[in-house]
């Protein structure tokens, strides 16, 4: 490109003068734009760079002298000028604005990375366009930050999952010729390196047709746009299998030769069977598959408004486990799930595919009955209470013959949403559980209220937050390599008038139910930061983490109150960690990850508890800015006799030394449990073998 002859170029110089000078009010405008670290540049119709501010010399190493009057393509990477001239002309003829990186080069012959947000400058008078404003940010080091995190996961796909990759060269277009394709094509799609080569419509006809207009009209419009390609689609192999791949691509355009593209396929079947798998571990209760609460709540509340709008009837049923209790008491908990679980099948047989089944939690079920009337629902619940009767239910060591309760309502266009159906359900369950249990009530507003189980839970729990009857007890979590107390997990009880300690287990429910939870999480909290602060100068100062529930982590307040307290009390924010189910974060990922950036921002720690009881905790855990894993307690309580459960927890003691996140291992009941621990390279253990919970003093 030549460069302009010199009267044109003095002129343009001297406006550029004379743009930077002025008085008066544009004087706070111009230091603004002259200190800005951004580059701020405006660009003539022709191309020619007008003004540019002092930011050049530290973003592209000229002065700005050096710059007025040149063309702007003298700056740009020649391989990104074809998508940025276009961007330009469209700007430069009346769209609003653009947004892209580019690659830009300094003047010592280096590139350096840059976002540019280019919008046109209308003149005052008449509103025609005189050129275009361009600020650009150097992104340079965001752009290695991902090129590092992409070049880790193709890393971990290829060592650890082994998923195949196949190197192409083609050129864009449904019928664009392949030039090379690597030899691990027949793998991944069973064709032959010269099958797909000798064919250049094979690859638009072997992807799947429910993406294939997609992804070719996102080809295109990369191709255009002269930016990287990367999409991901499936494909139906040479033997009819379905495949997922991801396709990465840079479009480069050499001298004399048309466009192609130079990228990978990756296979990553297996990557989407896990995100399939973790949305299926978000809305579903892990021990019986049947849906969890939050998806059940969010099923019915649809059902309530198709219902309000197409005024067709429905029902739901709420069904209680008459003595689940007695038998997690008298043959533990084992026992408990089993009934559970074998409860789960039994519905499952009786009720239709368009029916919707939930686990609410405990021994509470919750079943949408679509399209049924009142008495058609009572049919069902009759139905069921015929058949728990009828049928022995196996547990480990003896055959039992349990049998159930159902409160059922018709859904009504009063309900103002899913809680209030719920809870005219639940009155009527618990109508039929006062009268005997084993039958089946019906709602009606002349039912008495409830007022034992959770609604008296909910009192109980108001009552001790307001006389101070809420009970800190602490838990050790013990370094393994030093035998040494690391840490403490805070654990919540209750105590009753008469002085008795309740468990979490009896009220935890009642509190996530009724709202209770985030005034437990919240008063959890400040105690311990006061119990942080006050050991601070002691013999042995504390480090506490403690529990924060689903609910808690929506909760603004929450850390607005973490931060008053640790800025009242001087208490070490490193001393406090929060620490939440792998379950809470699977349900809702960018709310988890926000929770935990606050608490980084605070300066306190973040784990993730149960790790290990979903299908893609490894998949999500490097969306999650972790500071500690809690492996799940059911993997460690199967160390010593299953090899799976060994493996399982090396693996993830592999994966969170590479991401250098430190590990625990709960419910260690024994010392073989704790050897084993410490020959898998696990950093911590907590458990009764290492000290019971005990109340804060």
């Amino acid at each position: 490109m030549g460069r302009m002859p010199g009267n044109r170029r003095e002129r343009l110089i001297a406006m550029a003068q004379e743009l930077n000078a002025g008085d008066g009010g544009d004087r706070l405008y111009r230091a603004l734009v002259e200190t800005s670290t951004d580059l701020i540049s405006f660009i003539h119709p022709d191309g020619r760079i007008g003004y540019v501010n002092g930011a050049c010399r530290q973003v592209l190493g000229y002065e700005p002298e050096e710059i007025w009057g040149r063309h702007f393509s003298e700056f740009v990477s020649p391989g990104e000028l074809p998508g940025l001239d276009i961007e330009f002309e469209r700007v430069k003829g009346g769209e609003p604005r653009f947004r892209r990186p580019v690659t830009a080069v300094r003047k010592d012959g280096s590139e350096v990375k840059l976002m540019f947000n280019a919008s046109p400058l209308p003149r005052r008078e008449d509103g025609e366009t005189i050129g275009v404003v361009v600020i650009a940010t150097d992104i340079s080091d965001l752009v290695a930050a991902q090129e590092s995190l992409r070049e880790a996961e193709v890393r971990y796909r290829t060592l650890v999952e082994q998923i195949p990759a196949v190197s192409y060269i083609a050129d864009p277009g449904a019928e664009g010729k392949w030039r090379y394709v690597s030899p691990q094509l027949e793998q991944m799609l069973g064709f032959s390196q010269d099958e797909w080569i000798s064919d250049p419509t094979l690859w638009a006809r072997r992807i799947h047709p429910e993406d294939r207009d997609r992804v070719l009209e996102e080809e295109q419009r990369d191709a255009v746009q002269g930016v990287p390609l990367a999409s991901e689609y499936r494909m139906i192999t040479k033997d009819g299998r379905v495949v997922w791949v991801r396709d990465e691509g840079v479009l480069l355009a050499e001298a004399g030769e048309a466009p192609h593209y130079q990228g990978m396929l990756t296979n990553v079947t297996e990557r989407k069977t896990h995100e399939s798998q973790l949305q299926f571990l978000a809305d579903h209760d892990p021990l019986t598959g049947l849906f969890n609460r939050r998806r059940f709540t969010d099923e019915l509340e649809l059902e309530i408004k198709l219902m309000r709008r197409d005024g067709h009837p429905s029902a739901l049923l709420m069904l209680d486990v008459d003595g689940l209790k007695r038998v997690n008491d008298t043959r533990g908990h084992q026992a408990g799930d089993a009934l559970v679980r074998q409860t789960a099948e039994l519905l499952r047989e009786r009720l239709r595919e368009t029916d919707s089944l939930g686990r609410l939690g405990g021994d509470e079920f919750a079943v949408i009955l679509r399209g049924s009337r009142v008495n058609e629902a009572a049919a069902v619940a009759q139905d069921l209470l015929e058949r728990f009767r009828g049928r022995e239910q196996v547990l480990p060591g003896k055959a039992v013959r349990p049998t159930i309760s159902i409160g059922l309502t018709s859904l009504r266009r009063n309900f103002t949403g899913p809680e209030e159906a719920l809870g005219a359900a639940d009155r009527a369950l618990y109508e039929a559980k006062r009268t005997g249990g084993d039958r089946a009530a019906m709602y009606s507003r002349r039912l008495p209220p409830r007022t034992e189980d959770r609604t008296s839970w909910a009192e109980q729990i108001r009552s001790a937050l307001e006389q101070d009857r809420v009970v800190l007890y602490r838990q050790p979590i013990v370094e393994l390599a030093t035998q040494r107390v690391d840490r403490y997990e805070v654990l919540l009880r209750l105590r009753t008038p008469a002085g008795d300690v309740v468990p979490p287990d009896a009220f935890l429910p009642a509190a996530e139910r009724f709202d209770l939870i985030q005034q437990l999480d919240r008063r959890t909290a400040a105690e311990a930061i006061q119990r942080i602060a006050a050991s601070a100068s002691g013999p042995e100062p504390m480090s506490l983490a403690v529990n924060v529930a689903a609910k808690t982590i929506d909760d603004e307040r929450y850390l607005e109150g973490v931060a008053q307290a640790l800025s009242e009390t001087g208490a070490d924010p490193g001393s406090l960690i929060f620490e939440a189910s792998e379950q809470v974060a699977v349900a809702d990922l960018n709310r988890a990850r926000r929770f935990a950036e606050s608490v980084h921002e605070l300066g306190c720690g973040f784990s993730l508890d149960n790790f290990g009881s979903g299908f893609g905790s490894f998949f999500y855990l490097k969306h999650l800015p972790v500071d500690h894993l809690k492996i799940d307690g059911d993997l460690i309580g199967g160390l010593a006799a299953t090899p799976v459960d060994r493996e399982i927890v090396a693996s993830i003691v592999g994966v969170a030394k590479s991401m250098r996140r430190q590990t625990a291992g709960e419910r260690v009941n024994d010392g073989r449990t704790l050897d084993l621990l410490a020959e898998l390279g696990v950093d911590h253990a907590q458990g009764f073998h290492l000290g019971t919970p005990t109340p804060i003093e």
